[in-house]
């Protein structure tokens, strides 16, 4: 099962760009295991474009309880960011996501954003 991650912030400027980083570290060596190659292999959009395909986090970061972490640009589309988490072997997973203008100027003070989880089947 998929799920997807919506985060919406009054203050996001569709014309801005912003840098969306997020961790990932494999730490389940318990049923189901996920600390071997090719145990979980997911994939994340981010409005709709790739930010990672088939991601082995264990393979990717050298093993288990080790992080391994991306960084790319975006825009949001009206204000928001979609996180979309699609599965292709188990269950997708994430450790953490910041999202962090790159030029701050214009960006209006006392923002604050919401989220909202959802799974996806």
């Amino acid at each position: 099962t998929g799920f997807q991650y919506v985060y919406e912030q009054p203050c996001y400027n569709d014309d801005h760009t912003y840098i969306v980083t997020m961790g990932f570290a494999e730490n389940r060596n318990n049923a189901p295991n996920y600390c071997q190659d090719g145990a979980r292999v997911f994939s994340v959009k981010v409005n709709g474009g790739t930010f990672v395909e088939d991601l082995d986090v264990y393979k990717s970061s050298g093993g288990c309880k080790a992080a391994y972490v991306v960084s790319k640009d975006f825009n949001p589309k009206g204000g928001k960011f979609n996180f979309d988490f699609i599965p292709k072997v188990g269950s997708p997973m994430v450790s953490f996501i910041d999202v962090r203008i790159k030029d701050r100027r214009n960006l209006g003070r006392g923002c604050r954003g919401k989220a909202e989880v959802q799974s996806v089947e």
